[in-house]
C-alpha cells in the first residue's frame, strides 16, 4: 500500500472509533413509574437526559450493568429513571446523540 494513502486511512479509522454514537439502545419498564435504559457507548456517553415535552429536563448518570453483557465487546451502560408520570411520553437523549422516546404504562 502507498504510504501516503496509509496515513489518512489510519487517521480516519481512529477517528471513526472515537466518534461512535451510542447503539444497542433499549429500554424496559421496570415499575409503573420507572424505566431502565441500557446501551453500548463510549465513556463520554455515560448519562441520560430526559423529560416530558415543555417541561424541565432531568439527568441521570449511568453505571455499568451487572451482569455485564457477554455477547458483545465494549462499554455498556445502564440508567434507571424513576418518579415518572404514568401514561406519558418522555423524550430522552444519550450523550450528544439524537433524541428518542418511550411511553410509561
Amino acid at each position: 500500500m502507498n504510504k501516503m494513502l496509509a496515513i489518512p486511512l489510519a487517521l480516519s479509522m481512529a477517528f471513526a472509533k472515537t466518534a461512535s454514537a451510542a447503539d444497542e439502545i433499549h429500554w424496559t419498564v421496570t415499575e409503573p413509574n420507572s424505566v431502565t435504559i441500557n446501551w453500548h457507548g463510549s465513556n463520554a456517553e455515560n448519562s441520560v437526559v430526559y423529560g416530558l415535552p415543555k417541561s424541565a429536563v432531568a439527568k441521570v448518570n449511568a453505571r455499568h450493568p451487572v451482569p455485564m453483557p457477554y455477547t458483545s465487546q465494549g462499554t455498556f451502560w445502564e440508567a434507571k429513571l424513576t418518579g415518572l408520570k404514568a401514561n406519558s411520553t418522555y423524550t430522552y437523549q444519550i450523550g450528544g446523540n439524537s433524541a428518542h422516546t418511550f411511553k410509561t404504562p
